[in-house]
C-alpha cells in the first residue's frame, strides 16, 4: 500500500474515538473526502472503511449542506452494519433530520429501532421522549400521554421534568379533561415554580384559580383515567398493581422458564433486588413493587444484550398482567433470539392490540437486516404477516412474494 494510504488509513483510525462525540470540521473538506475515499478503496470492508464512510456523511451532511447526499450515506451505513457503532451515529443522524422535517412518523420509526439496537448508548434516553414527541406531533394523544409518564417515572433528569409535564397538561387540554390538566398545572407551580407566568396564564385559560405556587398543592396524583389505570396505581416504573398482597406467595411459585431456562425469581435474589429495604418491605406488605422489579431486571439484562434472562424477567411481566408496548416488543425481541419464532409471533399480534406502529417499526428493522443476516431478517419478516393489512402492505414492498406464499 503506498506510504500516503497508510498515513490516512491511520488518520481515519486515530479518528474513531470521535465517532460518539463531535463532528467532525475539515479547513478543506473536499480534500478530506479525497482521503477517505483512499481508505475505502484500500480496505472496502475494514473498521477504517466504515468510520471514512461515516465522516464522508457527515462533511457532506454538515459541511458542504448536501444534505440528499448525506442522507443516503448514513442510510447506507445502516444497510450495510446494522449494529456497529458508526451505524448508531448514523441512524441517531436521520432520526433527528426526520424530526426537524417533521417526518414524524419515519422518525418514531428510526428512534425506536435505536433504542432496539443501541439501548445501551446514552442517546436512547433521549430516544423515548422523541418517541412520545412524534406521537404527540401526529395526534395520537393517548399513546403519547403513556409514553410521557412513561419516560418521566423512569428516564427524565430534573430539569427534563418541567417540559414532559407541560406538554402532559397540554395533551389533557387538547382531549378535554380539564381537572387533569388543572392538576398538573397546580403540581408545576409547586414543584417548578420558575414555571409561574407561563403556567398561571394556561390556568387561567382553563379557568382556574391562580395561587401562590407555595401554597397550592395538587388535588390528587396524576394519573390516566381509563380502566387499566384506575385498577393499576403509579409505583416506581409507573405500572404497579394497586396492591398485591400475597406478592411474597406469587413470587415464590415462580419456575424457570420454558423457553429462556431461567427462572426470574431466582435472577431477582441473585440481583440483590429483592434486598433493597422498599422492595423488602412492599412484598412483606402491599406487594406494589413486585411488577416494578422483575420489569427493571429484565430491561437491565435486555440492554446487556443477554437476551435469555432478559426473556425471562419479561415472560413474567407480561403473566403478571403488565400491558406496556416496550415490555411485549423487548420479550418479542427475546423470543426471536431463543429461536421461539411462534411465541414471537404471538407476542407480536399482542403487541399490534396495543401499538399498532410499533410493528411497523419492526418491518423495517427486520427489512434493515435483510443483507447481513438474510435468514434472521428473513423469518422475522415472515412471523409478521397476517398482523395487519398495513403490515402487509410494507412487507409486500419489501419482499413482494412472501405474502402471497404465506397465504
Amino acid at each position: 500500500m503506498p506510504l500516503l494510504t497508510v498515513f490516512l488509513a491511520l488518520l481515519v483510525l486515530n479518528a474513531c474515538h470521535l465517532t460518539t462525540t463531535a463532528t467532525p470540521h475539515f479547513a478543506d473538506p473536499n480534500l478530506a473526502l479525497r482521503h477517505y475515499a483512499q481508505v475505502v478503496e484500500a480496505h472496502p470492508d475494514s473498521e477504517a472503511a466504515q468510520e471514512a464512510y461515516l465522516k464522508a456523511a457527515q462533511i457532506y451532511y454538515h459541511q458542504l449542506n448536501n444534505t440528499e447526499k448525506g442522507l443516503s450515506i448514513f442510510q447506507e451505513i445502516v444497510d450495510r452494519q446494522p449494529t456497529s457503532p458508526q451505524a448508531g451515529v448514523a441512524l441517531w443522524t436521520l432520526a433527528e433530520h426526520d424530526f426537524s422535517q417533521k417526518n414524524y412518523s419515519r422518525a418514531q420509526d428510526r428512534y425506536l429501532q435505536y433504542t432496539l439496537d443501541f439501548s445501551n448508548h446514552q442517546p436512547a434516553v433521549l430516544a423515548r421522549r422523541r418517541i412520545a414527541d412524534c406521537l404527540f406531533h401526529q395526534a395520537r394523544y393517548d399513546d403519547a400521554l403513556q409514553r410521557y409518564q412513561d419516560y418521566g417515572q423512569r428516564f427524565a433528569k430534573v430539569e427534563d421534568q418541567p417540559q414532559v409535564l407541560l406538554r402532559i397538561a397540554e395533551i389533557y387540554t387538547r382531549t378535554h379533561r380539564v381537572d387533569l390538566a388543572q392538576q398538573t398545572y397546580a403540581r408545576l407551580l409547586v414543584d417548578f415554580p420558575q414555571t409561574k407566568n407561563s403556567v398561571q396564564q394556561k390556568l387561567k385559560a382553563l379557568g382556574g384559580a391562580i395561587v401562590a405556587e407555595r401554597t397550592m398543592t395538587p388535588e390528587a396524583p396524576i394519573q390516566r383515567t381509563d380502566t387499566e389505570s384506575r385498577r393499576r396505581q403509579t409505583s416506581e416504573a409507573g405500572i404497579g398493581p394497586l396492591s398485591r398482597p400475597n406478592a411474597s406467595a406469587e413470587l415464590a411459585s415462580w419456575k424457570s422458564s420454558l423457553t429462556f431456562k431461567h427462572n426470574a425469581q431466582q435472577l431477582l435474589r441473585e440481583s440483590g433486588m429483592l434486598e433493597v429495604g422498599e422492595v423488602r418491605e412492599s412484598l412483606a406488605s402491599d406487594g406494589v413493587l413486585l411488577d416494578d422489579v422483575v420489569m427493571s431486571l429484565g430491561q437491565q439484562f435486555y440492554m446487556m444484550g443477554d437476551y435469555l434472562r432478559a426473556g425471562a424477567c419479561l415472560e413474567k411481566t407480561v403473566a403478571l398482567g403488565i400491558q406496556k408496548p416496550e415490555v411485549y416488543l423487548k420479550l418479542g425481541v427475546c423470543y426471536k433470539k431463543a429461536g421461539a419464532w411462534d411465541l414471537a409471533r404471538q407476542t407480536f399480534v399482542d403487541l399490534a392490540r396495543i401499538d399498532l406502529n410499533t410493528i411497523h417499526s419492526l418491518v423495517n428493522n427486520a427489512a434493515s437486516k435483510l443483507r447481513l443476516d438474510p435468514v434472521y431478517a428473513q423469518k422475522s419478516l415472515e412471523i409478521l404477516v397476517g398482523i395487519s393489512t398495513q403490515t402487509d402492505r410494507a412487507i409486500r414492498q419489501i419482499q413482494p412474494g412472501l405474502i402471497t406464499e404465506n397465504r
